[in-house]
């Protein structure tokens, strides 16, 4: 399989699994209006997937609604998973048995149901980080699954299947109503993209509908929609709501370290708006200098940056830096180093197992052994 080249610009998509690749379907153009509803025939599961299209109204909804509990264990394995999956991108590490483990917990995880390991999967899949047989089938199982369960993320994989097979300009306008029905059903990453498509290329300026979705994005904890719209903000002068979303892409950090480039970015412009910087600079938001603050972010986002040291949550934020007037609490300000949590060996073990799943490998055990 042909491998993949990792945009450098929106390495926080390729830390959540979009891996340039679904990115690239619903937000390097401009929307275009498209006849719905429509369905897929060569999928027949799928069926009519949306009524919706670029000239509908959108209206803000949460991911979290739509997520069904997740099993504890599994969600041990995701994210301890997950965290070597960001560390190995980081690294530009190509071991292939770091890969290999990576994958054998996303597939255990994601048999128990795990929603985005079971995403991330298909990513690593294609991108071509697997020797397994079903690399090239396995991806479509996977956002059926996820579409036929209502799972958001789901409707993204599927656009991006769809133009894989078509080519771009056939499955394009298809690719797009999917992100768009990922968008009202509460993706984030499908907000942010499709906000990120009506941006003006000559003004810099995003539609009423793009802002909107990047908002809602942000309010969802996604430190890149949060980043974007604060920088937009600062050019209308609107500071105290700039400084709002700059918090919030911060406090996102925390997200199991998803978005810890894009927070760490968004650290370092409160870094240096509490210096009080002069209002012809960029990183000018109207504050008062204020050098204990200045130097809280600047340490939170050295954290950030070290994929080594544990993330404070967005509950810890407020309480290391919580925004004017409120008044800062003590600090140590130490870094803690990040032990992973997983399951025991033998939980493990009888996971994979009770999925017909070998442990070893997380691929299905076909039968007269593993």
């Amino acid at each position: 399989m042909k491998m993949l080249k990792t945009p450098q610009k929106f390495s926080s998509q390729v830390l959540t699994g979009l891996l340039g690749l679904l990115f690239s379907a619903c937000a390097t153009h401009h929307a275009r209006n498209v006849e719905a509803p429509f369905a897929w025939p060569p999928v027949p599961e799928l069926s009519e997937v949306s009524d919706a299209h670029p000239g509908q109204a959108f209206t803000c909804t949460y991911e979290k609604d739509r997520i069904p509990p997740r099993d504890a264990d599994a969600d041990k394995l995701f994210w301890h998973a997950h965290r070597r999956f960001i560390q190995n991108v980081e690294q530009k590490e190509e071991e292939p048995a770091a890969y290999a483990e990576i994958e054998r917990l996303f597939r255990i995880s994601a048999a128990w149901g795990h929603d985005k390991a079971a995403y991330l999967l298909a990513a690593i899949l294609l991108w071509g980080r697997s020797e397994a047989d079903d690399s090239n089938t396995q991806p479509m199982e996977i956002a059926k699954e996820l579409v036929h369960r209502g799972i958001p993320r789901g409707y993204l994989l599927v656009g991006h299947l769809k133009t894989k097979d078509l080519g771009w300009e056939e499955g394009f306008d298809i690719a797009l109503l999917y992100c768009r029905k990922a968008a009202e059903l509460g993706d984030p990453e499908a907000q942010f993209a499709l906000g990120m498509a009506s941006q003006n290329a000559y003004t810099d300026t995003f539609s009423e509908e793009g802002k909107e979705m990047l908002r809602c994005a942000a309010k969802q904890g996604h430190s890149t929609a949060a980043t974007l719209l604060a920088s937009t903000l600062k050019r209308e002068k609107k500071y105290d709501e700039a400084l709002k979303y700059l918090q919030l892409a911060v406090k996102a950090g925390g997200a199991g370290g998803e978005y810890a480039a894009d927070a760490a970015a968004a650290a370092r412009a409160l870094h240096e708006a509490f210096l009080s910087p002069e209002p012809e600079e960029a990183s000018y938001l109207g504050l008062p200098r204020d050098e204990e603050r200045a130097r809280r972010y600047l340490k939170l986002s050295e954290i950030f940056d070290n994929p080594q040291y544990a993330r404070p949550t967005a509950y810890e934020i407020n309480r290391i830096v919580p925004l004017p007037p409120v008044k800062l609490p003590p600090w140590s300000g130490k870094e803690t180093p990040w032990t992973p949590s997983l399951p025991s060996k033998e939980r493990i073990q009888e996971m994979a197992r009770a999925k017909g799943l070998s442990p070893e490998t997380g691929l299905p055990v076909k039968r007269g052994g593993e």
